[in-house]
């Protein structure tokens, strides 16, 4: 096995040597200085020159498998990347041509290749009569490209996307606010959309071309006195290097995949044409008309028109009335910038992304998509474009928000397109818990993530707070973006900011800013599986509060370019800046050393010891140049020490480390083991005795072995009594071998167990009717760091149904309604806690919901200068409120004239919502606080579906219902009109619980899927003595669907099916006088 093992290494390192040495061979400018040279956009400041036999790899990817056919290519090609490494990647065909088109133009393939050395990075190719043209999509050196360098195509310049540098200007011209396509996608999120679970989309373009485009491909093929087909064929070759690339981002975010529709030669025009090159709006407007007329509306997906002048416009979504809408010209239209900074953002606003950028920049900034300092560095943000620039290029990777848009328009507008089954299941992103910070401060962001194909994964860590701020970031900013996007990495981490800055004692870099004000940040993680056969990519999101009253938090010594032995003690100190308390509260810090002049920090010091400012430790046997770094323990926060220190190796001598909890917890009574492994170093032989001092009053210590003379463990047991005093010893192990004497500290956190008796606060004891979701309180106990929360329905306490530990001295449940329950709590410590006292009973009451529905309608908007209207709804009803919908429906040119306010008759004023959706119509919505975040759509109802109010409902709860409640139009701009044409008010309530007395019974009841699309099944259990009657009422109290079922015994489970439109409906379920009911979203 071995000696075959061994020579299919030799084979392959053969072959691949063959390949290399057949396919590319490095040159210098001076090579080819007589060579007609390829006219560029932009010119990279460093960059690498191949001499590529063109030929040779033409005939090495003859024949290559196509992309999810389920074949493994056997084709592996070497690459040379910007860094002069050579990468072999495993090849598939990719086109971007339909087969129909390929066909008429055989010259034109293209492919895609994943990395054998580094799984995670994506090769995607074209080859054509322009020669090779490569992109890279890597974490190890970024994104870099190999394109022609010259005219012969057989010399090529291999350069990476972060040494362009470029003069030129680009204007897009798409305003979000007046995108039809921009409209159709949420964009108040973080929140993590569904992903595609494995489903490969292909989306049939069309793009058409100027006269003005086609005529500046073809002088660079050099074909002006060409034939009409070979014109053709050149152009044809733009566009798919062009396509090759924009769809690599699409691939791999996505699964998206874009490709030419058969007959788009119809729409490349050679000769002449009638479309305007100069002007954006108009070569949009033409560019859509001409790809509907040529190509038929049913016949492609989405379309983009080509030029060289206009800059770029996107209006139209893939699959709408105005899926040819979009355009891009650029002078030189060809390139990184062309494809990437340009195309790829046009095509990504016709997929529902927004602007991301700060600044304001021409007035195309969307203030709602903010998320990045100054121009931005991602696909939709404004890169070279606007000052301040963090860089002249995009990178080759779209923002978490704007993923998250895109993914939305799929999955609902532009869902058109067939879905391949990839089996490619999406990755689980972790971004791990929310931390609290201090001011000054630098932090880690710790990932992680699982893939179920166990796919190479990438990582991405964005800023996710999109206030406008002043720009490059300040410290003092107290919202808005201070952290830059940076390109994917292979790692889950990312410091902020970069460890390299760190290392200067830069807290402060450009476009990554520590906050010195108290402020929040959010953040999104997104991981990316690099799937070649359709990626896959999941966003998780986290929150950290930076506090001002503490912080900054900062290592004092070692600052100095100091030596220390290894073996010996030193002293590491730090400012602990306030963060044991203030919300920082961090007690403990863990102190780990680098070896690597401060990159990395793999060697533990000390763990978990108390953040007093100081602690001892032995130097670890690990010569060379160090730093120190002290972080918050449970916490992201850290500092490292200013500058480099030596470690010299030790002598003849020993050295002791803790091994485990250096820090330990427990009780009065506990006895607690800490581990020390011992360690000779150059030869020592004489004996160590180990002894303890300042530990806890009463407690005896004992050491196993007492002493040791050559490598080994040593175990020391404290055993503490009830009568030793509480509190945080720091407790010194002597270690003495003749002259030589070592220390190390312990620490014990002894806790007391004199534990207070504890006031039960809410609910209050005896209280009646309270909702199923119960908030429980109660006092504080200094003593205590947990409680023992106990709930019962006896109060014997037999029969448990909440039995947990919680930090804080508070904690919610969802109980059954109509229940007598008990309830008591106790404090708690690390291993003991307090015993019970006297419990506390209450009872829940039974949830119902009416719907009561506004007869003054319809209610008219007046036509002509702004106005107010208003209409009411009676309510008789002697209940307090406990949950609240609010549907709408009013019929209104420019729905963004409207403000709608509810008026409770307590006199409680809620906005519903104000001015938004611009020149939108109408509005069809429900409003709930459980509603999503209110986005502007397409269609009938520009307002539409389950949505959050502009101000909480929640204001309105604990409120008594009885008496009228007003809806007030206010249409505050003239010109446009129109009526309200319903309203009503979902409220909902309780009926008392009154022991021993017969009531009617909450009918327990499931409804699944919930949210469904109007199919859904009601499950319940049957009774023999009475019928069961299932009703579902819309929100303006119709019934919409009736079904009764005879007495039966058993479990039911009854299929339902609406015809109904989206939105919130009541499903009743009755048997004899019992009565329940339960809310369902129709999507």
């Amino acid at each position: 096995m071995k000696k075959t093992l061994l020579s299919l290494i030799a084979i392959l390192l053969c072959c691949t040597a063959y390949s290399q040495q057949q396919l590319w061979q490095s040159i210098s400018k001076t090579d080819v200085a007589a060579l007609p040279k390829n006219l560029r956009d932009s010119n990279p400041t460093s960059f690498l020159l191949y001499h590529l036999n063109l030929d040779a790899l033409k005939s090495q990817l003859a024949g290559v498998p196509l992309r999810g056919s389920g074949q493994t290519s056997a084709v592996i090609i070497p690459m040379p990347d910007a860094e002069g490494n050579v990468l072999h990647f495993r090849v598939y065909k990719a086109p971007v041509m339909h087969k129909g088109l390929s066909v008429k133009y055989p010259g034109i393939e293209s492919y895609v290749g994943q990395c054998i050395e580094q799984p995670a990075s994506i090769l995607r190719f074209s080859t054509t009569l322009f020669g090779l043209h490569a992109m890279a999509l890597t974490t190890s050196h970024g994104t870099w490209y190999i394109d022609p360098y010259t005219k012969d195509a057989q010399n090529y310049i291999v350069y990476k996307l972060a040494d362009l540098q470029t003069s030129k200007t680009f204007a897009c011209h798409t305003h979000d606010e007046d995108n039809a396509a921009r409209r159709l996608a949420p964009a108040i999120i973080p929140q993590a959309l569904p992903q595609d679970n494995g489903n490969y989309r292909t989306y049939r373009v069309a793009i058409a071309t100027t006269v003005e485009y086609s005529a500046f491909q073809i002088e660079q093929a050099g074909l002006q006195n060409g034939t009409y087909e070979q014109k053709m064929e050149a152009v044809l070759a733009a566009i798919t290097v062009t396509l090759t690339r924009v769809s690599s981002m699409f691939e791999r975010d996505l699964s998206v995949s874009l490709q030419l529709v058969p007959n788009n030669d119809l729409v490349v025009f050679i000769d002449e044409d009638e479309l305007n090159n100069e002007d954006a709006g108009a070569l949009l407007n033409e560019g859509n008309a001409v790809i509907y007329a040529a190509i038929g509306a049913e016949n492609f997906d989405m379309g983009h028109s080509f030029g060289t002048a206009g800059g770029g416009l996107a209006a139209g979504a893939p699959c709408s009335d105005f899926k040819a809408g979009a355009m891009t010209g650029l002078g030189s239209p060809v390139g990184d910038g062309f494809d990437i900074n340009y195309v790829a953002h046009e095509m990504g606003h016709q997929f529902g992304a927004g602007h991301t950028f700060n600044i304001l920049c021409g007035g195309n900034r969307a203030d709602d998509l903010a998320y990045e300092p100054g121009s931005g560095t991602t696909i939709m943000a404004y890169a070279g474009v606007c000052d301040p620039n963090i860089q002249y290029f995009s990178d080759a990777q779209f923002h978490a928000i704007s993923i998250e848009q895109m993914r939305y328009r799929i999955n609902n507008e532009s869902n058109c397109v067939p879905l391949v089954p990839t089996g490619n299941i999406p990755p689980v992103a972790n971004a791990g818990a929310n931390y609290v910070i201090p001011m000054g401060t630098a932090f880690i962001l710790e990932g992680t993530a699982t893939d179920a194909n166990n796919d190479a994964l990438t990582y991405d860590w964005e800023q996710m707070n999109k206030e406008i701020s002043e720009q490059p970031p300040l410290p003092t900013a107290t919202g808005g973006p201070n952290f830059r996007s940076l390109p994917i990495s292979d790692s889950p981490n990312r410091f902020m900011p970069r460890i390299e800055d760190v290392l200067e004692n830069n807290l402060f870099p450009t476009w990554e800013v520590i906050p010195t004000v108290g402020r929040s940040l959010d953040f999104a993680f997104t991981v990316r599986d690099n799937n070649i056969n359709g990626g896959e990519s999941a966003t998780d999101y986290m929150h950290i509060d930076v506090i001002q009253a503490a912080g900054p938090f900062v290592v004092t010594s070692p600052n100095a370019a100091v030596t220390w032995q290894a073996g010996t003690n030193h002293n590491v100190t730090w400012n602990v800046a306030g963060t044991t308390e203030n919300g920082v509260n961090t007690p403990y810090v863990d102190i780990l050393l680098s070896t690597d002049g401060g990159f990395t920090y793999p060697v533990v010091v000390a763990a978990g010891v108390p953040n007093d400012g100081s602690e001892s430790i032995i130097v670890p046997n690990l010569p060379g140049q160090g730093r120190i770094m002290v972080r918050g323990h449970n916490n992201i926060f850290y500092d490292i020490s200013n500058t480099n220190f030596t470690i010299t190796p030790a002598g003849s001598t020993f050295v002791a480390t803790v091994n485990g909890a250096q820090t330990i917890e427990a009780c009065k009574g506990a006895t607690v083991t800490y581990m020390l492994d011992y360690e000779v170093i150059n030869g020592f032989t004489g004996t160590t005795l180990f002894t303890l001092a300042d530990y806890p009053l009463n407690a005896t210590v004992t050491f196993s072995p007492t002493s040791l003379n050559a490598d080994g463990q040593v175990e020391v047991t404290i055993s503490t009594t009830n009568t030793s005093p509480p509190g945080l010893y720091a407790m010194t192990v002597t270690m003495t071998s003749g002259t030589e004497v070592k220390r190390a500290t312990l620490h014990l956190n002894l806790l007391s167990t004199d534990f207070a008796q504890l006031q039960l606060l809410t609910p209050e004891n005896g209280a009646n009717t309270l909702p199923a979701e119960v908030s429980f309180d109660w006092s504080n106990d200094v003593i205590a760091s947990s409680y023992h929360l106990q709930v019962a329905t006896d109060a014997a306490f037999n029969t448990i149904v909440i039995d947990v530990v919680t930090p804080v001295s508070n904690y919610t449940a969802t109980l059954a309604e109509t229940t007598h329950y008990y309830w008591r709590v106790v404090g708690a410590n690390a291993g003991c806690e307090g015993t019970f006292g006297n419990s506390h009973d209450f009872t829940t009451g039974t949830a119902f919901c009416n719907t009561y529905t506004s007869a003054n309608v319809p209610l008219p908007i007046s036509w002509g200068d702004p106005s107010t209207a208003s209409t009411t709804i009676e309510v008789d009803g002697n209940f307090t409120l406990q949950d609240i919908q609010v549907s709408l429906n009013i019929t209104h040119s420019w729905i963004g004239d409207i403000v709608a306010t509810l008026i409770s008759p307590a006199g409680t004023r809620t906005l519903l919502f104000s001015r938004q959706c611009g020149d939108g119509d109408n509005a069809a919505v429900t409003f709930s606080d459980d509603g999503a975040p209110l986005t502007c759509q397409g269609g009938d109802a520009s307002v539409r579906g389950l949505l959050a109010p502009a101000e909480t409902l929640s204001r309105l709860l604990q409120e008594q219902v009885n008496g009228t409640w007003t809806l007030q139009i206010d249409d505050e701009e003239g010109g446009d009109g129109g009526e309200l044409t319903a309203w009503s008010l979902n409220l909902c309530g309780l009926e008392t619980y009154i022991a021993g007395v017969a009531q009617n019974k909450a009918i327990n009841f499931m409804i699944y899927p919930n949210p469904n699309n109007g199919s859904f099944n009601v499950q319940y259990n049957a009774v023999s003595n009475a019928p069961t009657a299932i009703s579902v009422y819309d929100m303006r109290g119709r019934m919409i669907y009736n079904q009764d079922n005879a007495p039966s015994a058993g479990l039911v489970s009854q299929p339902v099916q609406l015809s109904a439109q989206s939105g919130v409906y009541i499903v009743n379920v009755i048997q004899g006088v019992n009565k329940s009911s339960k809310k369902i979203v129709v999507e």
